[in-house]
């Protein structure tokens, strides 16, 4: 379990790659658990004063659901353009503990994004669109072929 009052000095939180060395970031995280610490100390209840806290601090996680659904909400949490990459360590974690019991082949169905499964297609398809059209500051999903384009339009 995270010490949300303590999350910053022991570095519990997740920092993106090329952030590692941001003095802004660090700082960022130290005010917000001193935010925190002051809100928490002033009496306001737990969940109001978790209110401040960024959403890269570590947490616990408890959840119940079935397989179908776990396959749904991994595809949305696999994707490129849906922030797979923060989302990958929490991935990675899941499928080395259910691998034992799923085996390799429903695992590589489970943890890759929909547009690398066997009906491939696009999730975010008007996010896609607008990167490729360059009307959005962030680079185009580089998983996003003519293929699943195709396969993604017609689903819409």
């Amino acid at each position: 379990m995270v010490d949300k009052s303590r999350f910053a000095d022991n570095q519990a939180y997740f920092v993106p790659e090329g952030l590692e060395k941001s003095f802004a970031y660090h700082e960022f995280m130290r005010m917000s658990q001193n935010s925190y610490k002051l809100l928490m100390g002033a009496g306001i209840p737990p969940e109001h004063a978790r209110g401040v806290l960024p959403m890269h601090v570590h947490t616990s996680l408890v959840m119940g659901l079935d397989l179908r659904e776990f396959t749904r909400m991994m595809g949305n949490r696999t994707c490129w353009i849906a922030q797979g990459s923060y989302w990958r360590p929490v991935i990675e974690q899941f499928k080395e503990q259910l691998l034992p019991w799923l085996g390799e082949e429903v695992c590589a169905y489970i943890f890759n994004p929909p547009c690398e499964r066997t009906n491939p297609h696009c999730i975010m398809p008007d996010e896609a669109e607008h990167r490729l059209a360059g009307e959005s500051p962030y680079k185009p999903c580089p998983k996003y072929t003519e293929e699943i384009r195709a396969v993604s339009k017609q689903k819409r």
